[in-house]
């Protein structure tokens, strides 16, 4: 009767809590727990219920790993930070959207119009849903950029074509001056008039006939008949450099760096001379051909 008395009195005092188990030959501390007992040396304890490991936690009443899961606004999240809300749940932006307060599988999910829509393979255009990725808007309307053109609101059914004052050109055989459309891709402004690049040539804001016109300084000058040297224009081509001007080797010489009409002057001491009317003696020049005595 007295080993009864005992026995009955040591399970109220395991139930309790307060006498390790080892009483009864095992090495484990117990701990009450609900309506069960654990080892918090190899348990845990959550809500009223045991646990294997010491790795679980309560998370606004429900338990989670936290070698796995981190509490987030109450809610146990896989992984090991807070994820963005997105409704009542959360969402990896990485793998994931957040559309309308929904979690859709995939980064590519937006919102058209207050619906859904993959990226991917639709368009949002003028908050309406359409298949395919290419569409555009053109004021209330909605058009396909690869056979269609917009212009002012108005879908126009001509691919590449571009607007040209109230109309639209093709830019393959047309072209826009002024917001005038001209046949040929060839025709541009020139200080404000319209010219044909074919046949002539802006420069300086000018319009000139022909298309070898270049600027030289100030002004310009036909590269046909005349020479550009220092921005000075010179008639002829060829132009060669004597001293700080430009000759036309035609009809000029350079001697002593001046330039002289017609050919064959030559150096003279300081001065030049005609080798056909004058004569070069001693340094002096001499009028008429004659003989030098030294």
């Amino acid at each position: 009767m007295q080993k009864s008395y005992v026995l009955i009195l040591a399970l109220i005092l395991i139930l309790a809590g307060t006498i390790p188990v080892s009483v009864f030959g095992a090495q484990k501390a117990s701990i009450i727990c609900g309506d069960s007992v654990y080892d918090p040396g190899s348990q845990s304890c959550c809500e009223g219920k045991v646990y294997e490991g010491q790795n679980w936690g309560s998370c606004k009443g429900v338990c989670y790993n936290i070698d796995q899961q981190v509490c987030c606004n109450g809610t146990p999240v896989n992984g090991t930070k807070c994820l963005p809300n997105c409704g009542n749940s959360y969402y990896n932006p990485i793998s994931q959207s957040c559309c309308n307060e929904q979690v859709k599988e995939g980064n590519y999910w937006g919102e058209c119009g207050g619906t859904c829509y993959d990226m991917t393979k639709e368009s949002c255009c003028n908050k309406k849903i359409l298949p395919g990725t290419y569409w555009e808007s053109c004021g209330r309307n909605c058009y396909d950029p690869n056979n269609q053109s917009c212009y002012n609101g108005t879908i126009v059914t001509n691919i590449g074509f571009k607007p040209c004052g109230d109309l639209m050109y093709n830019p393959l055989n047309q072209s826009c001056c002024k917001g005038i459309i001209r046949e040929g891709v060839y025709w541009g402004e020139c200080g404000g008039t319209c010219y044909d690049m074919t046949k002539q040539t802006c420069c300086n804001k000018l319009i000139f006939s022909g298309t070898n016109w270049k600027k030289c300084g100030d002004t310009c000058y036909n590269t046909k008949n005349q020479s550009c040297y220092l921005e000075k224009v010179y008639d002829g081509t060829g132009c060669q450099v004597c001293g700080d001007t430009c000759l036309n080797p035609k009809n000029q010489t350079c001697c002593n760096g001046k330039v002289y009409e017609g050919e064959g002057y030559r150096a003279c001491g300081d001065s030049c001379y005609n080798v056909k009317t004058q004569t070069c003696c001693k340094g002096k020049v001499l009028e008429g051909k004659q003989d030098c005595v030294y």
